[in-house]
């Protein structure tokens, strides 16, 4: 069995001066990108996005010493996440080749035939039927793996986790109550950008253009906030010394330390429900169920389930009470939400264009981003609209890919996912880092059913960096082996 010295992650004595610089330019630089990237639109904009990946790339090359200083312990957490890794270099390799023009004329799209006939001259053809769009693509999906991958090299460390984690709860916070301020104001982040008129008129979008990426942005903020709310309470609620002295501590809890976490949280959950987004508070209750499941099954092993349900009932009732404080709107959308075949919803429609391009090229896919440029070639039906997205990231993912690809990809994701969860089950202490990431996966793996919020790259990176804090945090620290 290794040492305790071989488990635990380098000191800074032990890293050397040049490595801590390294490593501290790159924690602060990360968080900084996470501060600016939903300012400009969600950076899903041409030269927003653009500048982001520049950014991930510069912040990786500042971490490069401190990557060479600490070799040992990002060398464990290589090894854990070495099939992963494997899976998802394999899916960016094909995208990669989806975009050239020397793979086989018979992967070629047929279209690229098409055009050669209608020319009269031999068309280079490529998988993809825009090869452009593809490489775009790929260039924004290698981003966001690279960003995950940085959060949890630096997150090996405990610190820089914490540090990270609570930014980014910083972070969406200000955005929260910026959004709110916007809406009171009646004007929007595009209207500041773009001069367009709100699309929403008062519902909150923050730095967003699109009200339920917004709502994604912040549900995966709530989820952290909250766990980080409930793990400080712990140390300082007395649950088990009669209801007066639990309700004394809860108070002085409230207005003490946890003081801060609370604000946060009701901030964000004030903002996540004035976006009016019906898919984004679904998502977000579904991640929330998934912390609950999982902080029910750690006190299960404590033999202390009660005031987990008590605790789990009284955020029910909070944000329940908050959703009928917030008006009819959000209410009358939830019962909207069954009835996707009205006249008005167009989701069958590219939920069905999107299916029926899986079918015609399962196996090599039509590349990824291709989706705006597939639609009229495999809709039913004409709509005087741009259809640009699917509304479903797993469809359309595939349809861009293949399914094969696809499959790797989920997987490679259901590997880290299933990681954090042992992670959770396995540790002592702190285990809101690897609870958040099963949580914010639950969140964005729901929402994709019914929106493209992951295609935001502000919301991808988020989730990366999360994912990536909660897979740095999952291996047992030196003093937990210890205690068995």
């Amino acid at each position: 069995m290794p040492s305790r010295a071989a488990r635990r992650a380098p000191s800074a004595a032990e890293t050397g001066p040049i490595g801590v610089a390294s490593e501290k330019a790159s924690l602060w630089f990360l968080i900084a990108i996470l501060a600016w990237m939903q300012f400009p639109l969600g950076s899903n904009r041409p030269w927003s996005w653009s500048l982001l990946v520049l950014l991930i790339a510069a912040d990786w090359t500042l971490f490069l010493p401190a990557a060479l200083a600490e070799g040992s312990a990002l060398a464990r957490l290589a090894r854990q996440l070495a099939l992963p890794a494997v899976l998802i270099v394999a899916v960016l390799v094909w995208i990669w080749l989806q975009s050239v023009s020397f793979t086989p004329v018979a992967w070629h799209d047929d279209l690229w035939r098409v055009v050669s006939d209608a020319f009269g001259k031999p068309i280079i053809g490529a998988v993809s039927i825009n090869p452009f769009a593809t490489q775009t693509e790929l260039m924004k999906l290698a981003s966001y793996v690279a960003a995950g991958g940085l959060a949890a090299m630096l997150s090996v460390r405990y610190e820089n986790a914490r540090t990270i984690f609570v930014a980014i709860i910083v972070i969406a916070s200000v955005y929260a109550a910026y959004g709110i301020a916007l809406s009171a104001l009646h004007t929007s982040q595009i209207t500041f950008f773009e001069g367009i008129p709100p699309p929403y008129d008062r519902d909150v979008s923050g730095g967003f253009v699109a009200k339920n990426s917004f709502a994604t942005f912040t549900g995966m903020a709530f989820l952290a906030s909250l766990t980080l709310l409930v793990e400080a309470g712990q140390h300082r609620i007395v649950a088990m010394r009669g209801w007066r002295t639990h309700m004394r501590t809860l108070v002085q809890f409230a207005t003490g330390k946890g003081a801060g976490w609370l604000i946060a949280s009701l901030v964000l959950l004030v903002a996540l429900i004035a976006s009016d987004s019906r898919a984004g508070l679904i998502a977000t209750l579904v991640g929330l169920m998934g912390l609950f499941v999982l902080t029910l099954s750690v006190s299960g092993r404590r033999g202390n389930t009660r005031w987990t349900m008590i605790g789990g009932a009284a955020a029910i009732a909070i944000i329940f009470a908050l959703f009928l404080a917030s008006g009819h709107s959000l209410q009358s959308r939830f019962e909207d939400l069954v009835e996707t075949h009205g006249a008005g919803e167009m989701r069958p429609l590219m939920w069905d264009a999107a299916a029926r391009a899986v079918a015609s090229h399962p196996y090599t896919g039509t590349g990824l981003g291709t989706y705006p440029y597939v639609y009229n070639l495999y809709a039913k039906t004409f709509v005087p609209y741009v259809v640009d997205r699917a509304h479903n990231d797993y469809l359309e993912f595939t349809m861009g890919v293949g399914i094969p690809a696809a499959i790797l990809w989920i997987g490679a994701l259901l590997v880290i996912v299933v990681q954090c969860t042992m992670g959770v089950l396995r540790r002592h202490r702190r285990r809101s880092y690897a609870m958040t990431a099963v949580g914010a996966t639950l969140l964005v793996g729901f929402h994709s059913i019914f929106d493209f919020s992951l295609q935001m790259p502000a919301v991808a990176v988020l989730y990366a960096v999360l994912l990536g804090i909660g897979i740095g945090q999952s291996r047992p620290t030196s003093r937990e082996t210890a205690q068995g």
